[in-house]
């Protein structure tokens, strides 16, 4: 099955649909079951609703009651859904969520985090290389995620503020330092440099942070 991800980039990517099949097309953007017939009864069905938020993960399936079958499409950000039959019969279109009231008088129900039966999954986890913790290392995520938890774990501090998207992605030398801190807590051998087995210990309590050894 698809991530929710890779479901909204290839709902994106459609331009044309079956007039009428809403739920069968988002089904097959997942590639999941084609357990119901139709979208209202998935709502009804699915295991892991969320009722009434209006801020789902992109990929998420969301659902609207109205009409005899009610509706389903995928967010895909900023408030925005894309959706079967939205730009005209069998036209694919990118809307609001209010746009089902305004034009169909369909009112917004909710996503939920399985379709057809299956659990979806959002990964939305951050790749950090251990390869790439080292002196020398510019332009980084790996190593901007490293300062990061330096920093909000009081082994790093900064002298001017840094921005919450610009925290520093450079392995500098006042880096290194607080890395032979954190390593020196532990017991290990102060490196300056984390081992794999060290790189998965430090992340640990970050669930968004995925750890690929050297």
């Amino acid at each position: 099955m698809r991530s929710a991800k890779e479901a909204a980039e290839f709902f994106k990517d459609k331009q044309t649909n079956m007039a009428g099949k809403c739920l069968w097309h988002v089904q097959d953007a997942f590639q999941s079951p084609h357990m119901y017939v139709n979208a209202i009864t998935q709502w009804y069905q699915a295991k892991h609703k969320h009722f009434g938020d209006r801020t789902p993960p992109v990929g998420a399936p969301v659902y609207f009651k109205g009409g005899a079958h009610g509706h389903v499409a995928i967010y895909v950000g900023g408030g925005k859904v894309r959706s079967t039959d939205a730009g005209g019969s069998g036209q694919m279109a990118t809307v609001s969520i209010d746009w089902f009231l305004r034009y169909w008088g369909y009112t917004y129900l909710g996503w939920t985090e399985d379709i057809g039966g299956e659990k979806i999954d959002f990964d939305d986890r951050i790749d950090v290389h251990v390869k790439k913790l080292r002196a020398g290392v510019d332009d980084s995520t790996s190593v901007r995620m490293l300062r990061l938890a330096l920093i909000r774990r009081g082994f790093l501090t900064v002298r001017k503020p840094l921005s919450k998207d610009k925290p520093g992605n450079k392995y500098t030398p006042a880096v290194e330092r607080a890395v032979k801190v954190w390593q020196k807590k532990k017991g290990h051998n102060r490196t300056g440099i984390l081992s794999n087995a060290q790189a998965k210990e430090f992340f640990a309590p970050n669930k968004r942070v995925k750890v690929i050894p050297k």
